[in-house]
């Protein structure tokens, strides 16, 4: 009774045009199918997009924060979470903050990092940097007043797959050099953000 949906990833740095290259061939394959995703209609027939919950059963090694502020400009590192293979849920409430999200993949001194962004009223960014360049990717995505942005984030290595609130999905890879790019950050920018939680496996 489901309508599930699954996206097919593509590698950017072996495609050409749209075919891609010999080394797939070589290899014996290229690119990779994306998390299963419920595709259904609200009660006002708005398109809703969610990752099925049997992903669930993969949860390891909870770690989790509840109820604290983030102040205004401020870049706050999660303490004793970190890697490339990641589960995040986060409930976050802008207040008057212009921007809010969260980092992964990032390196100590930020030489490294893929930012997740909530522009608030506008819409939902992704944007990796590392040593080989920048790559970036943007949603339209905007919250109805008073309501909490709710991130639900999957980082596989070099998959990347961003929920937002049950209406927006972002897929993206990011392809870190360094083996120190796996820490987790949350920030605002504007005001102070209210974080109701946030919940990593």
């Amino acid at each position: 009774g489901r309508r599930i949906f699954f996206g097919w990833i593509g590698e950017p740095d072996r495609l050409v045009g749209n075919r891609p290259p010999d080394d797939c061939f070589a290899t014996g394959w290229g690119s990779v199918m994306s998390l299963p995703r419920i595709i259904s209609l609200d009660d006002a027939g708005k398109l809703r997009i969610e990752p099925v919950p049997e992903l669930e059963i993969l949860r390891r090694n909870h770690r989790g924060w509840e109820a604290f502020e983030l102040s205004e400009t401020h870049d706050e590192i999660l303490p004793h979470v970190g890697g490339d293979c990641l589960e995040i849920l986060a409930a976050l409430d802008p207040v008057n903050a212009t921007q809010v999200g969260v980092k992964v993949r990032c390196s100590p001194g930020g030489e490294e990092e893929t930012v997740i962004t909530y522009e608030v009223a506008k819409r939902l960014n992704v944007a990796a940097k590392n040593e080989s360049g920048e790559s970036f990717q943007e949603a339209p995505f905007c919250l109805a007043a008073g309501e909490l942005l709710e991130l639900r984030i999957f980082l596989d290595r070099s998959v990347l797959e961003v929920f937002a609130n049950r209406c927006q999905c972002v897929t993206h890879r990011t392809f870190p050099k360094r083996k120190d790019s796996l820490g987790v950050r949350i920030f605002s920018q504007g005001a102070p953000v209210s974080v109701r939680s946030i919940d990593i496996w």
